[in-house]
């Protein structure tokens, strides 16, 4: 299989991008130790749109991180 990447944009609500950054930021080290994650890294733009880029080795790792969040 090959790997799969996502680029997920984050428009915060008004008020709200500290805690939205934190809870990503936070978030980081848990997912890195998940098997199959190769990135996952959030870049924020002056304006505060925030963009998490994921990439996994495969659909498979990735389902199951996505299944973890629910």
């Amino acid at each position: 299989m090959s790997a799969v990447v996502l680029v997920v944009e984050f428009v915060p609500r008004e008020g709200r991008a500290r805690e939205l950054e934190a809870a990503l930021v936070g978030a980081v080290p848990a997912v890195h130790a998940e098997d199959g994650c190769v990135l996952y890294a959030l870049h924020r733009d002056a304006a505060g749109t925030m963009v998490l880029v994921e990439k996994w080795e495969s659909r498979d790792d990735l389902e199951r991180h996505a299944g973890g969040l629910r």
